[in-house]
């Protein structure tokens, strides 16, 4: 045990110690903004989005696009000048940072098959310029389980994805896209498209759908080829002897897991989180398989 002289002796090497340990203390406190998903809180397009992330301590937001459906264009209220003009004004006012913009409408559409694609990019990037968004977000759902080894498929996504993501490029924006591969068919992805504006937007549920070491996937796909992340809480299916997952916002910022069984410590904004989702849960008994309770970290 150290005596009085043996702490005074050593003080000056703890203080710098300390002092060494601070910046990485606050650089991984600091690297990583976490928002949630306004789609999720059943808030799309909605201005309480803004005043919910508040009470919920988030960073920011992921503002949705609207419904897609079979119409040409998503039912986006971003494109009234006057709606726009509220929107800015509300999230500024609150200090809430829209950091992506979801085309969520491409769960339940083909991005290889819709012939509006490039109009629909076109006005999610006017909206990212609206809200000062420099990430959105496309996931590739909507076509299908077996487009990644149908070549004419595959060609015809890949050729899509090269001219959107060259949209974004142009504009200073990166578009995020969901797939369903590990860290080597994604790196092989995105050296088929070969365009800059186009990065992966990882999920973690899709990793664990498909049994994956997310941290070693994520070591594999490399920071540079990712540009954010979905953390995601879906439900454990009957009989595969997986317990469900957790997400919590922590007062530190980051974004902490627990397996169902387990009782993390919750701080107020999480109890308030998880108090919203059942809230949601009740509200939409009929919402269909699949669908799951996401919030968003990016940097």
């Amino acid at each position: 045990m150290l005596q009085k002289r043996d702490i005074k002796k050593y003080l000056p090497l703890i203080i710098v110690l300390i002092a060494m340990m601070l910046p990485d203390v606050a650089m991984a406190q600091n690297r990583y903004r976490v928002g949630v998903c306004d789609w999720m809180v059943l808030k799309r397009q909605k201005l309480g989005e803004f005043k919910l992330a508040k009470e919920l301590g988030c960073d920011g937001l992921e503002m949705d696009m609207g419904g897609l459906g079979k119409r040409d264009s998503f039912d986006n209220k971003m494109r009234q000048p006057e709606m726009a003009r509220k929107f800015r004004h509300t999230a500024d006012s609150l200090g809430i940072e829209v950091g992506a913009v979801a085309m969520s409408g491409f769960y339940g559409q083909s991005f290889a098959r819709k012939k509006s694609w490039r109009w629909l990019v076109e006005d999610c990037l006017n909206t990212m310029d609206v809200m000062d968004a420099t990430v959105a977000f496309l996931p590739l759902g909507g076509c299908g389980n077996n487009w990644t080894d149908s070549l004419p498929l595959r060609r015809e996504i890949v050729e899509r994805l090269h001219e959107a993501g060259e949209m974004a490029h142009r504009r200073g924006k990166v578009i995020g896209i969901d797939t369903p591969l590990d860290a080597k068919g994604n790196k092989r992805l995105l050296r088929e498209i070969g365009s800059k504006g186009i990065k992966i937007f990882y999920k973690l549920q899709t990793a664990v759908e498909h049994r994956r070491d997310i941290s070693k996937d994520l070591r594999k796909l490399g920071g540079d080829n990712i540009c954010a992340i979905h953390a995601s809480v879906a439900p454990p299916r009957q009989g595969d002897g997986h317990a469900g997952s957790e997400a919590y916002a922590r007062q530190d910022g980051m974004v902490g897991m627990a397996l169902r069984g387990e009782e993390p410590q919750r701080d107020r904004r999480a109890q308030r989180e998880e108090e919203l989702w059942r809230e949601r849960e009740i509200s939409e008994g009929n919402i269909r398989q699949g669908e799951n309770r996401q919030i968003r970290t990016y940097r």
